[in-house]
């Protein structure tokens, strides 16, 4: 409908992984510019030449991960669910774990399972030292951590840019302290100063966002930049790849496979402390 009946030209938002993919063949067709901001599947990676995207391929954020639980450990557990978005993250991480001679041994799940604790017993019989949770949505992450504090297996946990939102921290308070996870940068060392005016005023508009922070300021810095591509009256799609953005930061890019590369637009591992986000090790 987008495309054919209202002819739009670009497209901003996608914040799921598997909307990317499933769509991206449909604007490739009509060559229609979609920015994506909140998606890090690797697989969009080689989506297509009109889609680019402001996150990070979470490859990134699975080396990461990898790296930091390989000091520690010698066997982690998975658990993930299957969607587009949890099943590239946890082939990164177990991709890089395995260069890394660290054992792990993944358990999926379909989206809409509520009960965990069998899964969780299944991986601690198997002596896992360290848990990494994987699921699609802060919800399931709440419900995944209180299954496992029930338990009362007090397990080193891992996780991706959730435990950092305000509902997970609403939820759970400092039961969750602890959590060490991959995230996008801080959104204050992210964006440059006119960006952090720009998200500030976002906040007061419309609130403290329940999911993650940066979603917000990659949505901006998103629209900054196709704003500035249209407005130069080059080819929009030419003008994302061959140009540096530094109106809301210090500067990020594209590459030609519509990655966005910045020192700044970076994952990082955060801590869980005090019932709220901290930079990992301090």
């Amino acid at each position: 409908k987008l495309t054919n009946t209202d002819s739009v030209k670009y497209m901003l938002g996608f914040g799921c992984s598997g909307t990317v993919i499933a769509s991206a063949p449909v604007y490739e067709k009509a060559r229609v510019v979609s920015i994506a901001s909140g998606t890090g599947a690797p697989a969009i990676t080689e989506a297509g030449d009109y889609v680019f995207r402001t996150k990070p391929s979470l490859l990134h954020a699975g080396n990461l991960l990898a790296k930091e639980m390989a000091i520690k450990f010698n066997k982690v557990g998975l658990i993930t669910e299957e969607t587009d978005y949890c099943q590239g993250l946890s082939q990164a991480l177990m991709k890089a774990a395995d260069e890394l001679k660290l054992e792990t041994i993944n358990e999926n799940f379909l989206p809409g399972i509520e009960d965990f604790k069998g899964t969780l017993l299944k991986l601690k019989s198997k002596g896992v030292s360290a848990l990494f949770l994987n699921p699609q949505g802060e919800g399931t992450m709440t419900s995944l951590y209180r299954q496992l504090k029930e338990l009362h297996w007090n397990v080193p946990v891992y996780g991706t840019f959730m435990p950092g939102s305000a509902a997970f921290i609403s939820a759970l308070g400092s039961h969750a302290d602890g959590i060490i996870y991959a995230d996008v940068e801080f959104n204050d060392r992210m964006l440059n100063e006119r960006g952090r005016q720009l998200y500030s005023e976002f906040l007061k508009e419309y609130g403290t966002p329940a999911g993650a922070e940066h979603f917000g300021a990659l949505t901006l810095i998103a629209f900054s930049a196709l704003d500035e591509a249209i407005k130069s009256g080059k080819d929009v799609k030419e003008y994302l790849y061959q140009n540096t953005f530094r109106e809301l930061t210090a500067g990020f890019s594209f590459d030609r496979n519509g990655d966005v590369v910045s020192d700044k637009i970076v994952y990082v591992l955060k801590i869980l402390e005090d019932s709220a986000p901290r930079p990992y090790p301090h």
